[in-house]
């Protein structure tokens, strides 16, 4: 079986022609590949959760976290260290497009460590 995508590019207004970050893909998958899709995101989910291998600091795509939860945690730490008499630093960094520009050879070695269940479709 197989599943076609359509797909074209649009340019951002506004923005250099010239440069590839000025041009955002837009594609549509038929109905198939968002059923499936949806099934992997919610089998590896499960299997994420169920073995705990998130850790618990990690707030972003995780049910019942958010980016409220994250923030709430960080000053709760904030204060729980001043009470203590303890120096705070904070370091916020925001690398734009630092997944999508991550090689690939570098993800690979790591979701090779996972358990096979994950490549197994029934």
């Amino acid at each position: 079986m197989g599943i076609t995508l359509d797909f074209s590019i649009s340019l951002k207004g506004g923005t250099d022609q010239r440069l590839a970050s000025s041009y955002r893909p837009i594609s549509l998958l038929p109905t198939i590949g968002k059923v499936l899709e949806k099934f992997m995101t919610q089998r590896l989910t499960y299997h994420l959760e169920s073995t705990n291998s998130l850790n618990d600091r990690q707030h972003g795509f995780r049910e019942g976290k958010s980016v409220d939860t994250a923030i709430n945690e960080l000053l709760r730490n904030i204060k729980t260290a001043r009470r203590d008499g303890k120096h705070v630093l904070v370091l916020s960094v925001d690398i734009k497009g630092a997944f999508d520009n991550l090689p690939t050879c570098n993800i690979e070695p790591y979701l090779r460590h996972w358990t096979p269940a994950l490549a197994q479709v029934t």
